[in-house]
């Protein structure tokens, strides 16, 4: 499963909705408060879905964990 890879804003790291894979982005906007939710805008002006880094990144090693126990005998 590919992991995003964060931007940098300010000093802090964030993903870009439109960068988590389809089949990972269904989960995770079930997975996560919309108030995590950010709005930043980028270099070309445009303003875009965010959510910090540590929450994606938490996401994913739960649903790595999840995904590897399934193949555990």
């Amino acid at each position: 499963m590919y992991k995003v890879l964060p931007f940098y804003h300010l000093g802090k790291a964030y993903v870009s909705l439109t960068q988590i894979p389809e089949n990972q982005l269904k989960k995770f906007v079930n997975w996560i408060s919309s108030e995590q939710m950010l709005n930043i805008g980028n270099t070309s002006g445009n303003i875009e879905k965010c959510i910090q880094y540590e929450a994606y990144d938490e996401w994913y090693e739960t649903l790595k964990l999840e995904d590897s126990a399934l193949y555990e005998f």
